[in-house]
């Protein structure tokens, strides 16, 4: 793995972790975000990762809206499980089926963008549509329509046309039923978006107006569910206008100031705050604690971005090159503006104590009738001997005597 050998200026996903426990209608963030919840990605805060971590049995809801970002979520065990990185696509929500555990959704701004945005809300359900969509049963669909398709044993697949003229909204739900979906833009063939059969039991996007083809895939026909697809209009929403608003107040930002000379890069980059390993290697985990598992390894005379600690701050949530880690502070030495890190609530995890169970060996024994009758001459012999021998003795004793 190629390991970050001096600092680098773009902090990979550190700005911002959230939990959403569980699924309460808020989201926490441990850092402030510019706007009304808007989230900027740009040099330093390329991207984010959001946790999302269902109580038992919960069923809920992830919306996004993005603007220059793509979306990536991955399941428990690192399985991605959707994917978009096309600007067309600017709102998604995720329905998560009961049981459907941890995952992580990893937002990015897209390459070229000078910066990017987001805004997340966790959900009870699916945002209720502004338009009534009209039941049909057509495969091609328009604005303020639905239809519902069975995905079975006999008919496990169906492909929906949409066309919309003007930005719309798509709703794809398929309950109890790992289903792939796939969204295509008829126009130029190319992939928009694409949902891996997962515990992702209902997808929406929004996106610009045009012919796209939605594929659904039922990855087990066992489990028969019946989809149902509806297109209406695109929501009013003021996500474009805080966008706009950002975007205004960076130029102003940046004419005002004029170019960085490279003595103010240098004073940017010496500002931030950065971790020397002094170890000859430490665990990078998931978490703040012993307790969760390891992901990789730094070694002595590693540098790393340091973003965040836990509200202890006895771990650091440190910058990789896929992503971001924690280690405890005692792995190196920190340097750098590291007095006013952000602090991420999230528990800290201590190792569990190992069980240690102590087990007598079995030692089998093999006996049968015969077996035991020799085994008895043998006692019985035995005892003879034994009794001959100590009579014997006895009687040299007391002639001893």
């Amino acid at each position: 793995m190629k390991r970050l050998s001096s600092f680098i200026p773009v902090l990979p996903l550190l700005s911002l972790m959230i939990s959403v426990l569980p699924f309460s209608g808020a989201v926490h963030t441990a850092r402030a975000q510019s706007g009304d919840d808007l989230i900027v990605l740009n040099d330093s805060t390329p991207g984010i990762d959001v946790v999302i971590n269902p109580s038992p049995d919960t069923t809920g809801v992830i919306g996004v809206e993005i603007n220059n970002a793509s979306v990536t979520v991955t399941d428990a065990v690192g399985n991605l499980v959707f994917e978009t990185v096309d600007p067309a696509v600017s709102g998604l929500e995720f329905s998560f089926a009961p049981n459907a555990g941890t995952h992580t959704l990893t937002i990015n701004r897209l390459p070229g963008a000078t910066q990017g945005y987001a805004r997340i809300a966790a959900l009870a359900e699916m945002t209720a549509l502004e338009t009534t969509p009209k039941l049909v049963t057509s495969s091609t669909l328009s604005p303020a329509q639905e239809a519902d398709f069975p995905l079975n044993a006999s008919a496990p697949s169906s492909v929906v046309q949409v066309t919309a003229p003007d930005a719309a909204t798509v709703t794809a739900r398929f309950p109890g039923a790992p289903v792939t979906a796939q969204l295509v833009d008829v126009s130029t063939s190319r992939t928009l978006a694409t949902l891996t059969g997962s515990l992702i039991d209902g997808v929406r996007f929004t996106m610009d107006g045009g012919s796209y083809e939605l594929v659904l895939l039922n990855n087990n026909a066992a489990r028969e569910t019946v989809a149902n697809v509806s297109v209406v209009p695109a929501p009013a929403s003021d996500f474009e206008t805080l966008v706009a608003q950002a975007e205004t107040s960076a130029t102003t930002t940046m004419t005002n100031t004029g170019p960085a000379s490279s003595n103010a890069g240098s004073a940017v980059q010496d500002a931030r705050c950065t971790l020397t390993i002094t170890a000859s290697s430490v665990n990078m985990r998931s978490g703040p604690g012993m307790g969760y598992s390891v992901l990789d390894y730094a070694f002595r005379g590693e540098n790393l971005a340091v973003g965040g600690v836990n509200p202890e701050s006895g771990w650091l949530l440190v910058g990789t090159d896929t992503g971001s880690a924690w280690m405890s502070n005692e792995a190196g030495t920190l340097a750098g503006a590291c007095d006013n890190l952000a602090a991420y609530d999230i528990p800290y995890r201590a190792a569990p104590t190992p069980q240690v169970t102590i087990q007598q060996p079995q030692v089998p024994v093999y006996r049968d009738d015969d077996d035991h009758d020799d085994y008895g001459d043998y006692d019985d012999d035995h005892d003879d001997d034994h009794d001959d021998d100590h009579g014997d003795d006895h009687d040299e004793h007391d002639d001893d005597d």
